[in-house]
């Protein structure tokens, strides 16, 4: 299991919101082909292994406009 957080940032308003935009609608059409990933938040995914190279790809295309940091897990445990 892989998680990735993310930020997303833009110099301005005008152009966070375009790429904000733009990321989401591009990450909606992966995640919407592959029902394993877990997308609770906008700034955190929980995917299976075999997505790696493609969020990889996915999150190298917005490498001006992000700061992403992902971890590799066995177990993820909810607190209460």
């Amino acid at each position: 299991m892989i998680v990735y957080v993310y930020d997303l940032f833009g110099k301005d308003v005008k152009e966070y919101n375009r790429v904000k935009r733009r990321f989401y609608y591009e990450l909606r059409k992966i995640l919407d082909s592959n029902i394993e990933i877990n997308w609770k938040t906008k700034s955190m995914l929980v995917a299976p292994e075999d997505m790696e190279k493609v969020l990889d790809l996915f999150f190298k295309k917005y490498s001006s406009y992000i700061v992403v940091y992902k971890f590799k897990t066995q177990t993820i445990n909810q607190l209460q």
